[in-house]
């Protein structure tokens, strides 16, 4: 006895197979990341080295016009960050450079474009080698305010801006250990984008998005 099976229908068609979410997760994770590096670096920093730059003749006309009141110390430590200012202005223009980069891989990551892990993964590896200067010049110039702090409170008169014994070793302790974990946490994010994108099941997902010729840079305009 043959069994009759009923028609076909034409029209339907299989349900389409679920995209994964971690492209969406990872891109607002970085798309965030890559704005508040932007204003950090590209905003913030500039106005804080201006600052520094003025602000150190302010605190010397003080000091002199009221020795003992600790405007000495106040003026060691604004001259010794300045002359760290080129530095830190060079190291926060290329952590503005790769932050921008960020914001655009993450960009093109939430749209699935085939560009933006291999984006991602050259910003990744770009900020691991540019944080150690980061984070080293950072140090170098706090050692140089709190050594500079350290020997006008010493030759200086005394009075209120005298600090208590040991302030300057633990500042500089802490100046140290600052440096260590700053650099922990700028090598987290580019560490784990280099692990995710390295691993074969992603690297397979990726070739099956839609093949595109669009530019980075132009693609923010689409």
């Amino acid at each position: 006895m043959s069994s009759v099976h009923p028609p076909l229908d034409p029209t339907w068609l299989p349900p389409a197979p679920r995209q994964s979410v971690w492209p969406t997760v990872i891109g607002i994770i970085t798309i965030i990341v890559g704005v508040v590096g932007i204003v950090q670096y590209g905003l913030c920093a500039p106005i804080g080295l201006g600052m520094v730059g003025a602000l150190g003749g302010v605190f010397e006309r003080l000091g002199q016009s009221q020795p003992g009141t600790g405007m000495e110390v106040q003026a060691a430590q604004f001259d010794a960050m300045a002359v760290y200012l080129v530095p830190n202005f060079v190291v926060t223009c290329t952590a503005a450079i790769l932050a921008i980069m960020l914001l655009v891989g993450g960009i093109g990551l939430v749209r699935r474009r085939t560009w933006s892990p291999r984006t991602l993964v050259l910003w990744g590896i770009l900020r691991i080698f540019q944080a150690a200067p980061y984070a080293m010049v950072g140090y170098l110039a706090n050692t140089a305010m709190f050594q500079a702090m350290e020997d006008a409170a010493v030759s200086g008169p005394p009075g209120p801006g005298q600090m208590f014994p040991g302030f300057f070793a633990i500042m500089h302790a802490l100046g140290m250990a600052g440096m260590v974990v700053q650099l922990l946490w700028f090598w987290a994010l580019p560490v784990f984008v280099l692990i995710w994108f390295s691993r074969p099941k992603i690297r397979r997902e990726v070739s099956t998005w839609v093949q595109t010729t669009t530019e980075p840079l132009a693609a923010m305009g689409q």
